[in-house]
């Protein structure tokens, strides 16, 4: 089975530059909350004479690139109605990293607009993915808001983080492991556990689990995968994730000698979550897309990570045949019931053979410098040849391996259409 798979796949199909997600439509948040605006506003002109919404929070008018006006209007627009009414508890939360940093200012501002956002949600009717709209433009209204009075971004993150904190503890358990949500998560561990017998070849991850450190490494990405549902905070919810990715890619490179890519961290993370089959982790997927600060889904490093994690689960979610797997239907059936195992040759890659056959490349490699000799000419002409050979030989291993296993294949599809009865004469002679 190979996958091919490349970073790009994983941007927003409106090609703004942010990474998307299958539970966005493909989109961004951003370009997902600008379609849905559109969508709406085409259904409110089909309307007749409709009234205005009454919304508290009018999000028509945050902007979407950064016009600190409008955020500004939008944010006080929100919150001057009924202040008198916000949460009883103190605004004081858990001292924030580096929060002498920020003045006492900007976080009082921070604290009493997250608690005043939270009592107000409170009184309104939402499902979880309106909910997570919300919070998503609050958090846009917010920054764009902290950014009027102090326009340093690391001062920006520290008060983002510190409003996804007290906004997390007031309505975690609203959002957290909803009844639809679990019925997705039972859903993705039958099908994980009925493909439990899959080793890395077989789904074209490049791991070596004979190397001690890439089996510690697979044992810290295990845990990391754990640790997501032991953590409260969106953002270490992330961070678990992103270390699981870490530790991959860290496999992948001992494995390999050299850079895994894109195509090869999705395959790792297909037979990781076979391997791991985490609790409640649609529910967490979930949980990370409803409360995470926005630019944590956006772009960089943890939104890249949560999105092939997401592209993983969803290709586990599609189910997959045995034909991805270049297996018999019988040979299917047979290792999904435990009658059988796969052979360790069909599980594993033969990665001795891959390093020796380097190895011999190895010895020929001549840099192109500047300075040259005779001598050097007819051993770069050497590498050129040698690297010839062993791309023929590739080629024909390659093309031995696929046509043996399809005749393979061709023998079980032919024993199982002809049933051939032995010769019991010939078992039991006279």
């Amino acid at each position: 089975m190979s996958l091919r798979f490349s970073g790009a796949q994983l941007l927003c199909k409106n090609k703004c530059g942010f990474y998307g997600n299958e539970s966005w439509d493909g989109y961004c948040s951003l370009c997902f909350k600008r379609a849905k605006r559109e969508e709406h506003k085409k259904e409110e002109n089909s309307k007749s004479e409709s009234p205005k919404s009454t919304s508290w929070f009018d999000f028509s008018e945050i902007s979407l690139f950064g016009e600190k006006r409008k955020a500004r209007l939008s944010l006080t627009s929100a919150f001057s109605s009924g202040s008198g009414s916000s949460s009883s508890r103190s605004p004081e939360a858990e001292p924030t990293p580096k929060a002498d940093l920020i003045s006492r200012q900007l976080l009082t501002l921070v604290d009493k607009q997250s608690f005043d956002f939270v009592a107000k949600t409170k009184k309104k009717n939402f499902t979880p993915e309106e909910f997570g709209d919300f919070i998503t433009s609050f958090y846009d209204a917010l920054a764009e808001a902290i950014r009027t009075k102090e326009d340093d971004d690391e001062t920006i993150s520290l008060c983002m983080d510190r409003a996804e904190a007290n906004i997390t503890s007031e309505i975690y358990q609203k959002l957290f492991a909803q009844e639809e949500d679990e019925a997705a998560d039972i859903d993705l561990q039958r099908k994980i556990r009925a493909l439990h017998w899959i080793g890395p070849a077989m789904v074209g991850a490049k791991l070596d689990r004979g190397l001690p450190e890439v089996k510690l490494l697979i044992d810290d990405a295990v845990t990391n995968f754990l640790q997501t549902n032991s953590s409260e905070l969106p953002r270490e919810k992330l961070e678990h994730l992103s270390a699981a990715c870490d530790c991959i890619m860290q496999s992948l490179s001992i494995s390999t000698s050299s850079s895994p890519s894109a195509d090869d961290l999705l395959p790792a993370l297909i037979f990781l979550l076979l391997h791991t089959n985490p609790p409640l982790f649609k529910s967490n997927l979930a949980l990370i897309r409803r409360l995470s600060q926005p630019e944590n889904l956006r772009s960089g490093k943890l939104a890249y990570h949560y999105c092939s994690i997401c592209s993983a689960v969803g290709f586990i979610e599609r189910g997959i045949t045995e034909a991805e797997l270049n297996l018999t239907k019988r040979q299917f059936e047979q290792f999904q019931k435990s009658e059988a195992r796969p052979p360790t040759a069909l599980m594993d890659f033969d990665f001795t053979t891959m390093r020796k056959t380097s190895r011999i490349v190895d010895i020929f490699d001549v840099d192109d410098d500047e300075v040259s000799s005779p001598a050097l000419e007819r051993l770069r002409h050497l590498k050129l040849q040698n690297e010839e050979f062993f791309s023929k030989a590739k080629k024909i291993k390659e093309e031995l391996t696929s046509f043996s296993m399809h005749v393979q294949k061709e023998v079980s599809e032919i024993s199982e259409k002809y049933s051939i009865a032995p010769d019991e004469q010939s078992e039991n002679p006279q």
